[in-house]
């Protein structure tokens, strides 16, 4: 399936299966998404009221993933194997076949459109943060932007 924006954006089905596989991914334990940054130790963020009580009910482990953290955990290990080691950006963007602009539209929260930042800020629990994200990459999906 092909769309235009700005001329642009074409959307493939690798890419949508990536993206809603990097949303399952979120969903298995959504106490790990963060879009504040791109793997940090919990608690550090902005989009959610980082109290004591939230860092410990956080994942064991205690580091967040944002989507395109998540991008890589979703990616075939081969993929780790035949490429070089890259940035967390380079790397997410070529395993989704996303294009410079469709990656920082999508990686980068302040390039999120304001109706999805705002649900974002507004979550009052990380399960309200993955349902975000979702309804933000199913925008994309639809329109590119």
């Amino acid at each position: 399936m092909t769309a235009t924006d700005k001329g642009n954006y074409i959307q493939n089905e690798e890419m949508v299966r990536v993206l809603r596989a990097a949303v399952a991914e979120a969903r298995k334990d959504v106490r790990r998404f963060d879009m504040d940054f791109w793997i940090r130790r919990a608690g550090y963020g902005f989009g959610l009221d980082r109290t004591e009580a939230f860092i410990k009910y956080h994942s064991e482990c205690g580091t967040t993933l944002c989507l395109a953290s998540l991008i890589l955990t979703v990616a075939p290990p081969e993929y780790f194997t035949d490429n070089p080691p890259a940035r967390i950006l380079t790397a997410a963007k070529q395993i989704a076949g996303l294009s410079h602009d469709q990656a920082h539209r999508l990686f980068v929260l302040l390039n999120w459109p304001a109706a999805y930042q705002a649900l974002y800020s507004r979550a009052k629990s990380p399960g309200q943060l993955v349902d975000a994200l979702e309804e933000r990459v199913e925008h994309f999906i639809r329109t590119g932007e």
